[in-house]
């Protein structure tokens, strides 16, 4: 039997006596999260093991953009992959190189010989160097969510901030009809509480969010000299530490 044969017997196992060992393992708690690590970082080793053949591969090449942009870039963060990890159709991948094209909202693959393009509905969740991204469906559940597709959590706990890029294409024609193409670039910002999302767009629209709590959040952004319009990625971080900190 080689090692993959025994691996999957050993996997299927597992799978197999998960819910009489976890029975077991009530009277610990700590004892039954260490066995479920085991086991997700059992399927992570099996699926990763499984190389160009695992479901990861299964996508189409990315082939980018037929014209160059005078300024700007479609990726997020850089032009050049980075390592990160994915999650993928249930299972986490680790230690992989990923870009993410934020213009057309795919996420490429990158290995030795080739640029995947990988499924979007298929991806939970990714990180690009230390910036984590999460897929959100636009439906009626989640009506301040303008599209289907990945954020950026800048913080994540009870209140949880979100950010979105969305680039556009604009073209500039010179006198002799040559285009000359830029990246222009707006972001969101959301606050996901009891998987309900509020868009904020402003310091306004940030205090009126906490209701009766706003004169506290309005006294806090003074005296650690917050402000939306020049950081508004720190400013709504250390709002949402602060309010998490004080209504544990």
């Amino acid at each position: 039997m080689n090692f993959r044969s025994q691996f999957k017997a050993c996997l299927l196992f597992l799978l197999f006596f998960l819910p009489f060992i976890r029975v077991i393992a009530q009277s610990s708690s700590d004892d039954s999260l260490s066995l479920v690590k085991s086991i997700n970082n059992a399927l992570t080793i099996y699926y990763q093991s499984a190389g160009d053949q695992s479901r990861l591969y299964n996508g189409t090449e990315y082939t980018g953009y037929p014209f160059s942009f005078v300024e700007g870039s479609p990726f997020f963060l850089t032009s050049q992959p980075q390592r990160g990890s994915i999650i993928y159709d249930g299972v986490e991948y680790r230690d992989i190189d990923l870009q993410y094209d934020e213009l057309s909202g795919l996420v490429i693959l990158h290995d030795e010989n080739h640029r995947i393009q990988l499924s979007n509905d298929r991806i939970s969740r990714f990180t690009i160097g230390n910036y984590p991204f999460i897929r959100i469906v636009n439906d009626s559940l989640n009506p301040a969510i303008p599209a289907t597709g990945f954020y950026n959590i800048l913080y994540e706990g009870n209140l949880t901030v979100l950010k979105k890029e969305i680039k556009s294409i604009r073209q500039i024609y010179s006198y002799s009809q040559e285009i000359t193409r830029v990246i222009d670039v707006k972001m969101n910002y959301y606050f996901r509480k009891n998987n309900e999302y509020t868009v904020i767009k402003s310091q306004k629209e940030l205090l009126n969010f906490f209701g009766d709590r706003k004169k506290d959040i309005q006294q806090y952004i003074k005296n650690n000299k917050l402000s939306f319009k020049k950081d508004p990625d720190n400013l709504l971080v250390k709002v949402a530490v602060y309010y998490d900190q004080q209504t544990k």
